[in-house]
C-alpha cells in the first residue's frame, strides 16, 4: 500500500493486493483500470487525491457503488467513495445531509423515524449521491419531479484541489451545472436534499402477457390519472429457472410498476382500469410503508452482468400494430425496453425552477 499526504484512506497501485476488490462495483461487464486508487474516507481524503491528480496532470475518475457506470477509467486515478456515509436528518427542515457513498436505503431508513421520505428510485441499494446528480427519476417523480430539482446544498472539492459549499445563490452556474450537467465539474462530497412527507403508498407490480395491446391501454390509462399515481412498464423475457415466479417462467412479460401517494383505497380505484389490459399473470399491489417499496421493482441487490436498460418510447410512432416490441437474451444478463410516465404540474414546477438556477 502506497500513500499520499493527507489521504487516511487505502491508497492502491495497479496489482496491489486488494486492487480489484476495491474496484468491483454493481457492474461487473467492465472494470476501471486506474493506475491509483484512492479508497476516500471523507472530503479530506478527496481534496488531497484531487490535489495529487492535479499536480501530475492526472485525470479523476469517482465512482460509489457502481450503478452509473458508463465508459471504464483507463489510467488517472479512481476515487472509490464507498465510506464516506454520513446521514444527518433535520425533520424539521425536511431536509438531509448525505455523504458521497451513501445508498438510498440507509437515508430512506433515516427519514422514516420522521414520517419523511427522499425521492429514491427504485433500489435501496443505488448510490444517493450519483442518482441525484444524474436527474434521479424516482418513485414519486410525476408528484415531486427529479431528485436533482431537490437539491438544497452541494459540498465538492474542484479540479484545483479547492472545497467549496455550493448554492444557488454562491454560484448559480456551478450549482446548475452540477445537477445533471454531466461529469468534470468536480468531486462531490455531499449533498443537502429535500425530504418529502411521505409514510405510506400504495404500490406494487400488475404482471401481464406482452404485446401492444397492454402498451397501449398503460398509454392511455397514463392520461387519465392524477400526479400523485407515478408509474412505468417494462417488458423483459423472464429465465425458466426454479428463482423466478412460477407464473412468469419462460414467458415474455410486460410489468406495470406504480407507486400511489395516497390511500389504498383510492389506489385500487385508480388502477382497476387496467385490469382490462389482458390477463393478469401476478399481482403484487398493496399498501406499504416506503421504506418497503424497493419491493415494486425487486431490483437485484447483487452483481449481475448487466450495461444497463435501454429505454423505448411506446407512442404510435414506435409502436406497429400486431407488431411484438424487441428483445434479446444476453445470457444471464437482459435488456428491458421501459417506458416511464410523463411527470406531473408539480414536477414540472420544480424543474422550471431548477431552469432558472433556483434551489427548491
Amino acid at each position: 500500500m502506497e500513500s499520499i499526504s493527507g489521504v487516511r484512506g487505502p491508497v492502491l497501485r495497479r496489482g496491489a493486493e486488494g486492487f480489484d476488490g476495491e474496484r468491483a462495483g454493481f457492474q461487473t461487464a467492465s472494470r476501471h483500470e486506474p493506475d491509483v486508487l484512492v479508497g476516500a474516507t471523507g472530503a479530506e481524503d478527496v481534496r488531497a487525491a484531487v490535489t495529487f491528480a492535479a499536480e501530475r496532470g492526472l485525470p479523476v475518475t469517482v465512482e460509489a457503488t457502481g450503478h452509473g457506470r458508463a465508459v471504464p477509467a483507463l489510467g488517472g486515478v479512481l476515487i472509490q467513495t464507498r465510506r464516506m456515509t454520513g446521514v444527518s436528518v433535520d425533520p424539521a427542515g425536511r431536509t438531509v445531509r448525505i455523504e458521497a457513498g451513501v445508498r438510498w436505503g440507509q437515508v430512506i431508513d433515516a427519514a422514516a423515524v420522521h414520517g419523511l421520505t427522499p425521492l429514491s428510485g427504485s433500489s435501496p441499494e443505488v448510490g444517493a449521491v450519483g442518482y441525484t446528480l444524474g436527474g434521479g427519476l424516482g418513485l414519486l417523480a410525476r408528484t415531486y419531479g427529479y431528485a436533482a430539482d431537490h437539491v438544497r446544498s452541494i459540498d465538492v472539492v474542484t479540479g484545483d484541489g479547492e472545497a467549496r459549499h455550493v448554492t444557488a445563490d454562491s454560484d448559480p452556474d456551478l450549482f446548475w451545472a452540477l445537477r445533471g450537467g454531466g461529469g468534470g465539474f468536480g468531486v462531490v462530497t455531499a449533498l443537502e436534499i429535500d425530504l418529502v412527507p411521505v409514510a405510506t403508498i400504495y404500490g406494487g407490480t400488475l404482471f401481464f402477457a406482452a404485446g401492444p395491446d397492454v402498451l397501449a391501454a398503460f398509454q392511455e390509462w397514463t392520461a387519465l390519472v392524477p400526479e400523485e399515481l407515478t408509474s412505468s412498464v417494462g417488458m423483459m423475457t423472464f429465465p425458466d429457472v426454479p428463482g423466478a415466479p412460477e407464473s412468469l417462467r419462460g414467458r415474455f412479460v410486460a410489468s406495470v410498476h406504480l407507486a400511489f401517494a395516497g390511500a389504498a383505497a383510492e389506489g385500487e380505484r385508480l388502477v382497476a382500469p387496467l385490469w382490462a389490459a389482458g390477463p393478469v399473470l401476478r399481482d403484487t399491489l398493496a399498501e406499504m410503508p416506503f421504506a418497503a417499496s424497493a419491493s415494486i421493482h425487486n431490483d437485484p441487490d447483487g452483481a449481475p452482468r448487466v450495461h444497463g436498460h435501454q429505454r423505448a418510447g411506446v407512442g404510435p410512432r414506435r409502436r406497429r400494430a400486431g407488431r411484438r416490441p424487441r428483445h434479446r437474451r444476453t445470457g444471464r444478463a437482459r435488456l428491458e425496453l421501459r417506458e416511464d410516465q410523463p411527470l406531473g404540474w408539480g414536477a414540472r414546477a420544480a424543474a422550471g425552477r431548477r431552469e432558472r438556477g433556483r434551489a427548491p
